[in-house]
């Protein structure tokens, strides 16, 4: 986010106008890594590891019962449906 929108509540309207304009870009590799070496060794605070827990509550992980592999398997478009 640019430094003008700092510290101010945004609209409904900016904040899809923002989305819109950033869907789609390309990051370029050298950036990618950049940031990726950024985050590196970084210890999350404990507020933030209490978001994620809470974000991943409830979600399912492996093993996954039959039923759902089965549906994981089937097409989720009729494009995809040949």
């Amino acid at each position: 986010m640019s430094e003008r929108f700092k510290g101010k509540k945004l609209t409904k309207e900016t904040r899809i106008k923002i989305s819109e304009a950033h869907k789609g870009k390309i990051v370029p590799k050298k950036t990618r890594l950049r940031m990726n070496q950024d985050k590196k060794g970084v210890p999350l605070t404990f507020e933030h590891r209490d978001k994620i827990r809470k974000a991943l509550t409830g979600r399912k992980r492996p093993p996954f019962t039959e039923k759902w592999l089965e549906n994981m398997r089937k097409p989720k478009t009729k494009k995809h449906n040949v």
